[in-house]
């Protein structure tokens, strides 16, 4: 029988590897994994991974720094997409750890919220 561990890692693996392949890297985002997982422990499966095999730490970054780039040259002041950007960890953050509870409509409310700041 398989341990639990190597089930979550092949799920949130295989929903990383499609976001990847579907939608590109620029939208290889935790909040993309977790949604295409859909199951909040997977949040922490994927933090336990990121500590246990730095490969998929190289992964992540690789994928942060593309979209870095890609907020450099859509925006006139990259600074307000950073900002953005570490706020969605931020909410990632709170859910992995649930140091501040939402429900899911003012959750999705202030992720909306974050969204429209990239467009203004």
């Amino acid at each position: 029988m398989k341990r639990q561990s190597d089930i979550t890692r092949r799920a949130l693996l295989a929903a990383a590897r499609s976001i990847v392949a579907h939608q590109g890297a620029i939208n290889f985002t935790l909040e993309a994994v977790a949604q295409a997982a859909e199951d909040s422990e997977y949040f922490t499966a994927m933090s336990m991974a990121f500590l246990s095999d730095m490969s998929l730490v190289h992964i992540w970054r690789t994928g942060v720094a593309e979209a870095l780039k890609v907020d450099a040259c859509e925006n006139t002041d990259p600074s307000d997409a950073l900002i953005v950007r570490l706020a969605a960890d931020g909410i990632w953050a709170s859910g992995l750890y649930n140091t501040y509870t939402f429900e899911s409509a003012r959750r999705k409310q202030i992720l909306d919220k974050l969204v429209a700041m990239t467009r203004s």
